[in-house]
């Protein structure tokens, strides 16, 4: 008689097959066999979900003012009136939805009261940085030309004020790293102004240091450009080529208070210029526009894909179309045509000029 007897188990899954028991008082001709096969029965391995993870960037945004602007008008005297929730009411939802949001802190946060001696010092109260986390800004640069606008020491009041507050700051020799979804994530910036490309060793040292720490997402955020020119320089363009290729994973800028393009090299983004965001270093308007770009990032077993999961979202540093009001809002309309169109013309100069 044959009697098979299929057993499951976490391990696999086995079959116990007995041959035809012997005659009773004869020997036994045949035995009992246990046959195993676990390849046989070997339940597949599971597909291993990808990570997606979506990281938005502003661009500059001073949470004080200049000590000789008018006090009701300016971003204290707002402040002031309106509370810290008031300045991104606009824009929070976005970088609440994401899953990590950087901008650039230009200015300082201090009680301090000896200013440089420069045209325009920008300076906030310490508790302005929570600003940045009531609103889901994560991460800022604090490297700009305005960190040590009320001495040595308002930067390291700066960083102080940004950590009480939750924020992580990183910029020059500090590269911040943040744990996002299981992933590292290296952040890293610099100030190209007074070195130009002599802060090209400096960058490359800084991304394979993230590199070796494991991160898989390193992000640049550069401190670069001529003010008000909406195309890049030649120089930011190399740095920002010298940065994919050392192993950035996205290059990002601001500081020239007008938006600049963006391009795709070697598969990596690259935004030249986000324009001011949340400035209270003016208190008329300028030129209000700028953008928010946004780029999901999807990591499988075989690493970055290099793909086009990006969003740009057009905005203007103010809700009011008469006057600065620190109130960065979502462009429409005829506002949202205009910025994409000088965004197109910037993005498709880039290009030529790369081609």
């Amino acid at each position: 008689m044959l009697c098979v007897l299929a057993v499951g188990g976490a391990a696999g899954a086995y079959a116990l097959v007995q041959s035809a028991a012997p005659h009773a008082g004869g020997s036994a001709s045949g035995t009992d066999s246990l046959a195993v096969s676990e390849e046989a029965f070997e339940a597949p391995e599971p597909e291993v979900e990808p990570t997606r993870i979506t990281i938005t960037f502003a661009g500059d945004c001073t949470l004080g003012t200049e000590e000789s602007f008018d006090y009701a008008s300016s971003f204290t005297g707002i402040y002031d009136t309106e509370g810290p929730d008031y300045f991104f009411a606009n824009v929070k939802s976005i970088f609440e939805a994401d899953d990590l949001t950087v901008a650039n802190c230009e200015g300082v946060l201090t009680t301090a009261t000896t200013r440089e001696d420069k045209e325009y010092a920008y300076k906030g109260d310490p508790s302005y940085a929570e600003i940045f986390s009531r609103s889901s800004v994560e991460a800022t640069s604090v490297s700009n030309n305005h960190i040590y606008d009320y001495g040595w020491n308002s930067r390291g009041d700066t960083l102080a004020a940004l950590a009480d507050a939750g924020v992580t700051a990183f910029g020059d020799e500090i590269v911040a790293y943040e744990d996002v979804k299981g992933v590292k994530v290296a952040l890293i910036g610099a100030n190209m102004l007074s070195l130009g490309l002599g802060i090209q060793d400096q960058v490359t040292t800084s991304i394979h240091a993230a590199q070796d720490a494991g991160a898989q997402i390193i992000i640049v955020f550069m401190h670069w450009g001529t003010m008000r020119e909406y195309d890049p320089t030649d120089e930011q363009i190399e740095l920002a080529h010298i940065a994919i290729d050392a192993g950035a994973t996205v290059v990002a800028g601001s500081h020239q208070h007008v938006l600049q393009g963006y391009e795709k090299y070697n598969g990596r983004y690259i935004v030249y210029g986000l324009g001011n965001f949340c400035y209270g270093g003016s208190r008329t308007l300028g030129d209000p526009d700028c953008y928010i770009f946004q780029q999901t990032f999807t990591l499988s077993e075989e690493g970055i894909e290099t793909d086009d999961a990006v969003e740009v979202i057009p905005c203007l540093i103010s809700s009011d179309s008469e006057r600065n009001n620190y109130q960065p809002t979502i462009a429409e309309g005829a506002d949202r045509e205009r910025i994409e169109g000088k965004i197109a013309d910037s993005s498709s100069g880039v290009v030529a000029r790369a081609g």
